[in-house]
């Protein structure tokens, strides 16, 4: 297991063209848990990437086209704006991986441990 800390979000949203997932490299290929924070360390969200690997599944989140992930949902939903305030508020977010090689359930207990743990704003039951 790997921890990759504070990846930065600033730098994903392209001023023109595609946005920049550089920063996502060492996670391409790769499953385990992510955890979305904001500038002041605040957990907001805690996902796993089992299907799809860590980089697929994050950048769900970066594109308005795209269905977004459940965190942006979640996150859109509870502050009440729209994927340009999402954006905005993401500028200054920061996210951490950790890498797991272990099977599907271990990458699910790892999430729910940490969601227990954290307590994530904008995770909710379903």
């Amino acid at each position: 297991m790997s921890i990759i800390t504070n990846c930065s979000l600033n730098k994903i949203w392209a001023t023109e063209g595609s946005n920049n997932y550089a920063d996502f490299i060492n996670v391409e290929g790769k499953h385990g848990v992510y955890i979305f924070r904001d500038k002041n360390n605040i957990t907001l969200y805690v996902g796993e990437a089992r299907k799809q690997d860590l980089k697929t599944r994050v950048t769900q989140n970066f594109s308005e086209n795209d269905s977004g992930g459940t965190f942006r949902k979640n996150f859109m939903s509870d502050k009440g704006v729209d994927f340009d305030g999402f954006k905005q508020e993401m500028m200054s977010a920061s996210l951490i991986f950790i890498i797991s090689e272990t099977s599907d359930m271990q990458i699910r207990a790892l999430e729910s441990l940490l969601i227990l743990a954290l307590n994530p704003k904008h995770n909710k039951d379903t």
